[in-house]
This record gives C-alpha cells, sequence and structure tokens, in this order.
C-alpha cells in the first residue's frame, strides 16, 4: 500500500513538471481543438437546417422532441426561460408586424381570452372596467371622430331606452332623489355641518313606530267619521263621499309639494342674501343694499300705505319741477325710451314722460335700524325652517296682536314691531320699496 502512494505521487509530480514545461503548447492544442469543433458544430447546424428544409418526416420528429427538451430546459434552468421569454416576445412582435393572418388570429384569441377571465377573475373585471374608463375619457378629449361617434351611440341607445317602462321609472325615481338631495343641501343652516345621525335603539324605534301607527289610525278613524257625517248630511252615497275626499287628500298633497319646492327656492334666495350680510354685528342701510345687488328704486305699485314708514319730511328750499299734469318731480325719473317719434313728440308737447322707475332720493328715503334688523331675522328664519314644517311658518308669518287691526289684510298706522304687532313680513313688505331684488321675494 504504502508502495502504491509514493508511485502515484512520484507520477503525480512528474506531470506537472510536464505542465510547466510545455505549457504554451498544450493552451495552443486546446484553442486548435476547439475551434475544431466550433466549425464541426457550425457544419452540424448547416447540415441540420438542409435536412430539416428537405425531409418532412424528420422536421416532425425534430420539431416534437424539440417541444419535449424545451418544456424540460424552462423547468431546470431558470436563465434559460427568461432567454427564452424574451426571444419569444420579440418574435410575436416581428411576426405581428409582417403577418396579416397571425395578426387576425392573435386578435381573436385575445377576444376570447379576455372574455372568459372577465367571467372568472374579478380583480381583473374591475381592472379592465376603470383602464377602459381612461381609455374612453382619453380618446373623447383627443380623437373628433370617436367623439362624434360616441354622442351618436349615447342619443341611439337613449332613444331605444326610453320607449321602456322601466327607463322612465328609473329617470323619475332618480330626478326625484337627486331634487330631494339638492333641496336638502340648500336647506341646512349656513355655517352649521350636517348633524350626525343618532342611532337608535330597538326599543326606541318600536316607540317610535307604534306613534306613527297610532297617529295613522287616529287620522284614519276621523276620516272615517268625517266621510260618514258628510254622508247623513248631504244625502249622499258613502261611495261618492269617499271619492270626494280622496280627491281633496290629492289636491292637498299637490298643493304640499309645490309649497314645499316653492319654500326650497326662496330658502336658496335668503341664504346667498345671508352670505353677504355681516354675522358679528346689526347691517347698516349700506350693507343691506349691498346685500340686495346694490340696485336702489322705486315703482308706483309699491309703495308703502303710510310713507313715513319708508320716507322722512324734510324742508326744501330747491324749487320743486311740476309738470303740466300736476305731478311734482322730485325724485329722478328713470326713463324708458320709446320707438316711435310721433308719439315721443307728443309727451313732449305734454310735458310728460313715460316714467315707470324712480331713483332713492338720499335725503327722504330711510330704513330703520330696527326694520333692518327684523329683516335678517325673517331671512334666517325661512333658511333655518325646514321644508316639512314651512307651512306652519308661512301661517304665522303675518300674525297681529293689535286689536285695531280686525282681521283686515294690512296693519294700522299704530302698529309696532314686537309690541303690537308680531309680523316678520311687515318690514319685508316697508323696506321693498326701496329695493327691487327684496320686491321679489315679497310678491
Amino acid at each position: 500500500m504504502q508502495r502504491h502512494k509514493e508511485s502515484y505521487a512520484g507520477d503525480n509530480l512528474q506531470s506537472q513538471n510536464y505542465h510547466q514545461q510545455h505549457k504554451e503548447e498544450i493552451n495552443r492544442r486546446r484553442l486548435i481543438s476547439k475551434l475544431n469543433t466550433k466549425t464541426k458544430r457550425e457544419q452540424n447546424r448547416k447540415a441540420a437546417m438542409m435536412k430539416l428544409n428537405s425531409d418532412q418526416a424528420y422536421k416532425e420528429k425534430n420539431r416534437a422532441r424539440a417541444r419535449v427538451n424545451t418544456a424540460k430546459r424552462l423547468l431546470e434552468s431558470e436563465e434559460y426561460k427568461n432567454v427564452n421569454t424574451k426571444r419569444a416576445k420579440l418574435n410575436k412582435k416581428l411576426r405581428l408586424i409582417t403577418d396579416k393572418d397571425y395578426k387576425a388570429k392573435n386578435k381573436a384569441r385575445s377576444a376570447v381570452n379576455m372574455k372568459k377571465r372577465l367571467q372568472q377573475d374579478d380583480d381583473y373585471k374591475a381592472k379592465n372596467r376603470a383602464r377602459a374608463r381612461v381609455n374612453v375619457r382619453q380618446r373623447i378629449i383627443n380623437d373628433s371622430n370617436y367623439r362624434a361617434l360616441n354622442k351618436q351611440r349615447a342619443r341611439s341607445r337613449v332613444s331605444r331606452l326610453s320607449a321602456g317602462e322601466s327607463y322612465k321609472l328609473y329617470q323619475r325615481t332618480a330626478k326625484k332623489t337627486a331634487r330631494l338631495k339638492k333641496a336638502a343641501d340648500k336647506v341646512r343652516q349656513l355655517g352649521k355641518e350636517k348633524p350626525q345621525t343618532k342611532e337608535l335603539s330597538t326599543k326606541q324605534k318600536y316607540w317610535m313606530r307604534r306613534s306613527r301607527l297610532q297617529r295613522a289610525s287616529k287620522q284614519q278613524q276621523s276620516k272615517i267619521k268625517l266621510q260618514h257625517k258628510m254622508q247623513t248630511t248631504s244625502g249622499m252615497h258613502l261611495l261618492d263621499t269617499q271619492l270626494l275626499f280622496g280627491k281633496a287628500q290629492s289636491v292637498t298633497e299637490r298643493g304640499l309639494a309645490k309649497l314645499k319646492a316653492l319654500h326650497t327656492k326662496l330658502s336658496t334666495k335668503t341664504s346667498v342674501r345671508l352670505q353677504e350680510l355681516p354675522t358679528d354685528a346689526n347691517p347698516s342701510e349700506e350693507e343691506l343694499a349691498a346685500a340686495f345687488d346694490g340696485v336702489r328704486n322705486h315703482i308706483a305699485s309699491a309703495e308703502p300705505y303710510f310713507l313715513d314708514h319708508a320716507y322722512k319730511t324734510i324742508h326744501m328750499t330747491d324749487k320743486i319741477p311740476i309738470d303740466c299734469c300736476g305731478r311734482a318731480h322730485v325724485f329722478t325719473a328713470i326713463t324708458t325710451s320709446s320707438t316711435s317719434t310721433k308719439n315721443q313728440q307728443e309727451k313732449d308737447n305734454n310735458d310728460s314722460h313715460d316714467v315707470t322707475r324712480s331713483e332713492c332720493h338720499p335725503d327722504i328715503c330711510t330704513i330703520k335700524p330696527e326694520t333692518i334688523a327684523a329683516i335678517v331675522d325673517l331671512l334666517k328664519k325661512i333658511t333655518s325652517t325646514m321644508p316639512s314644517s314651512c307651512m306652519t311658518l308661512y301661517l304665522t308669518l303675518d300674525n297681529c296682536a293689535n286689536p285695531a287691526r280686525q282681521d283686515r289684510l294690512g296693519h294700522t298706522h299704530d302698529c309696532e314691531l314686537n309690541h303690537t304687532c308680531e309680523s316678520l313680513l311687515r318690514p319685508l313688505r316697508i323696506a321693498s320699496c326701496h329695493f327691487p331684488a327684496m320686491r321679489s321675494l315679497v310678491c
């Protein structure tokens, strides 16, 4: 055994010495061998290509063998897998550019695969829908032809769907929901956030439902009693009485709906006016005028019955012009131009003008501070009142406790605000003779 080890060590040393002595020759022979191998490999490749082009049976066998070997190699080598993927993508792009038949088949295959994936994968479906929305918006913005086609397609779709009853019902429901939401947003008080809805317990829900049912039951019983009373008094048939009550109820509901819509519109206007008024102090006459569009003029049909409520008496030293009809021109008239020359000449001869409006006089027109405060309170009350309770507001809007009034439409000269008269409408009517925007609220 020892002899064998010594012999192996001697041979190893001898081979190393030989390699050191003939190293250049060994490297040269290795290089020649590699070149010969590459040449043979290239020759074999050319021969294989020629055989593939000439022999169909060999081509099919080679293709089948390549499929098996490629699949095995893809599983075994990650590097080969990446190289193969890149080569496949590049070949696919080139083939899509050069081969029209392959392009059509690939498009059809992609459509089928996309439909299957949309049916099976919910995440892919959501992403595809979002991507489609973005692409459609970009195409509508950039492509005028696509924009025109999209409009035409939308019109035809709406005209096709609008013939069905379900679409009409959907439109009515959507418009009603949007209208109610808009009204609720506008009626909300200025500067206040929307109150958080309190979560009710089961017991609270029960008692609320119970009270609602009791109220509906009492209303129904009262209605039945009135119907029977009307039947016995008038001698009408009960069915006719019920039909008459149903018609009256439908008219009342339509009136309430119209009242709520008008209140919503009015509250929107008043909220716009309130936004332009100061909240930390009582507004002045100039600030009130600025809130109502800054326009002040008078018309004959909007003057108050008692002039001292809106005007003050002054001693004028200047001459007051009076025309031939006996009318004094204290206020600056806003005349309307006439298109007829003949009528204009007749008016000039009679010293009369078509006066429909006149400007406010700075020394005569006046608005009291308590009137301004009452107007602001009324605007706030209209804005803060919900449409469901607006009827109570309008029924009590012109209350007056002055015994001299005697249920007449107007107010007496002795009515004093917050003393004998609680009317919220009276100050607005008095000040509306100065502002056309305020007159639109009163009317």
